[in-house]
């Protein structure tokens, strides 16, 4: 009987027949959890190149520009974008550092680093590592507290990333010009 909630299941059957010619053996295998794993790792990869897809076109665009002479225009300029691009790589970097942390968070081999922490250290971190994304969208972001020094115990690295991805979230479906 297939296990898990209501709704499509998948299961294989195999038939063979047994020596004595008349009999056949039938396996079946609940194989429903397999698929949706399937589905689940296939969405997953769709999602991760999504998200790769910005970034990497941010960057080129600001090595591009780098190119295209701003180096020798106007070095302030050019500055400007070289440390953009420094922000960029970064992000990506991390981004890529989360993905390695999700398969070991998959493979139950996470381990959490739990200290005190300052939470306004926690949200303006987040927050400045979201400021080129989200002054990119036409958006203005700013950290309102209520509970400055608080201290809270996390591992401070995770807690950054949950923070970031939500502010990322936040930045995507908030329209231009507000904050």
């Amino acid at each position: 009987m297939p296990s898990g909630p209501p709704g499509r299941s998948w299961l294989q059957v195999i038939a063979t027949r047994l020596p004595d010619g008349e009999r056949r053996l039938v396996v079946l295998q609940d194989v429903t959890e397999l698929r949706r794993t399937e589905a689940a790792r296939r969405e997953f990869v769709a999602n991760v190149s999504h998200e790769l897809r910005t970034p990497v076109a941010a960057r080129k665009a600001l090595v591009e520009t780098l190119e295209g002479r701003a180096l020798e225009d106007d070095p302030e300029v050019a500055r400007d974008f070289l440390q953009r691009t420094h922000i960029e790589v970064d992000g990506l970097a991390n981004l890529v550092n989360e993905l390695l942390e999700l398969a070991r968070a998959e493979a139950g081999r996470l381990e959490l680093e739990i200290e005190p922490c300052l939470s306004d250290n926690l949200l303006q971190t987040s927050v400045e590592r979201m400021r080129p994304y989200a002054e990119q969208m036409g958006l203005d972001v700013e950290v309102v507290q209520n509970d400055a020094g608080m201290v809270v115990r996390a591992d401070a690295r995770r807690i950054g990333q949950v923070l970031a991805n939500l502010l990322a979230n936040a930045v995507k479906f908030t329209p231009p010009g507000t904050h």
